[in-house]
């Protein structure tokens, strides 16, 4: 059961990234933005590394001599180390879509 949480502990934090970095982008704050993306990728690579060393330490007192399943939990970490990456060059671009949008709709209604 331990495992089963720890390792959608680590899922959170793409959720918490798309989540909190649209409601700083919503207000348009590129400081508070830069922040969560931050805090994301450290709470990312904090969370893999608690959830290794909590699901080694399960196979060790269950008995096991092969830890081979806690080999992946850092791969699965990179591998949602890149999807935060991509969110977040999403969330940047789509920003930057409708500032320029929403100043061109501007501009254009001077006239």
């Amino acid at each position: 059961m331990l495992n089963t949480i720890t390792l959608l502990s680590i899922l959170f934090t793409p959720l918490f990234q798309y989540k909190i970095g649209k409601m700083a982008l919503a207000r348009n704050k590129n400081v508070i933005f830069l922040l969560i993306c931050l805090s994301s990728l450290i709470l990312n690579a904090v969370l893999t590394y608690c959830v290794f060393w909590i699901t080694v330490a399960n196979i060790i007192e269950s008995g096991a001599n092969c830890a081979t399943g806690a080999v992946a939990i850092p791969f699965m970490g990179l591998i949602l180390m890149a999807i935060l990456l991509v969110i977040m060059l999403l969330q940047w671009f789509n920003r930057k879509s409708f500032t320029n949008h929403k100043a061109h709709q501007s501009d254009s209604n001077r006239f």
